[in-house]
């Protein structure tokens, strides 16, 4: 089914400015970032757009990992200018937050797995990437990808979709209304930021004691035990060498 454009077009009163919506691409990250490095280097406007596309030939995660994106699933980005709106160090927990809230809002119980990837039931049901450019005609893209309707393919419990997770006949929202949700929760008044950031907070998996295994992006691994979070949401891993603190990886729970 293809998308609804006036629908989407319902996240206009809400801060954006552009709306496109396409049947296929690449990945909406890829065109969000090539937008708003044109602009920078043009030194010309860049409204705040939101991206969705049906379906992506290469969507990605972070460092690059490939997201398989059929028809039935939710890809959008929201590329905006000027980084006055939030801290650059609260933008992924605000946003991970809201796509979260997303979730609740749908009647799934899904958990943050840090840093930002979205677990239902214990398998993953969407994720989330971030890329931020700084200076003077700086601005950000924040990308979300989410599992509506089952993926062929994938390993049973690696993977999880809203429909799955909404639990029996409840009908998951269309993927208008969601991406329209999302772009509400994630465009708060700035002074909400503070109450996203600790809801972020309270939806991660993982607890204070818990013995985890961190995937770090050059391949090596460090397991320990997880003792919190810092201030800007990098993870405090406590190792037989001391405390590590890191801001990215992929985590998992030993048993």
């Amino acid at each position: 089914m293809s998308l609804d454009l006036a629908t989407l077009e319902q996240a206009v009163p809400l801060g954006i400015e552009n709306v496109v919506a396409v049947s296929e691409i690449a990945s909406t990250h890829d065109l969000a970032l090539t937008l708003l490095e044109g602009a920078m280097e043009d030194e010309t406007h860049l409204p705040t757009t939101l991206i969705v596309a049906e379906s992506q030939r290469a969507g990605h995660g972070r460092s690059g990992r490939p997201w398989i994106s059929p028809n039935g699933g939710l890809y959008l980005s929201v590329v905006r200018t000027g980084l006055e709106a939030h801290p650059l160090h609260t933008l992924p927990m605000v946003a991970a937050a809201a796509a979260h809230r997303v979730l609740t809002e749908a009647g799934v119980e899904a958990s943050i797995k840090w840093p930002n990837d979205l677990v239902a039931g214990g398998g993953k049901i969407g994720g989330l990437i971030f890329h931020a450019r700084t200076g003077e005609a700086g601005g950000t893209v924040v990308s979300l990808g989410l599992n509506v309707e089952p993926v062929p393919g994938l390993a049973p419990g690696a993977a999880t979709c809203l429909a799955e997770a909404a639990g029996a006949g409840a009908a998951p929202p269309s993927r208008e209304a969601l991406a329209v949700a999302f772009v509400r929760h994630l465009l708060a008044a700035p002074d909400a930021a503070e109450d996203a950031v600790a809801a972020w907070r309270r939806a991660l998996l993982h607890r204070e004691g818990d013995p985890v295994e961190v995937h770090l992006d050059d391949g090596s691994v460090v397991a320990g035990t997880y003792a919190g979070v810092t201030a800007e949401g990098h993870l405090r891993l406590l190792t037989g060498d001391g405390e590590r603190v890191l801001s990215t990886g992929d985590v998992g729970l030993l048993p």
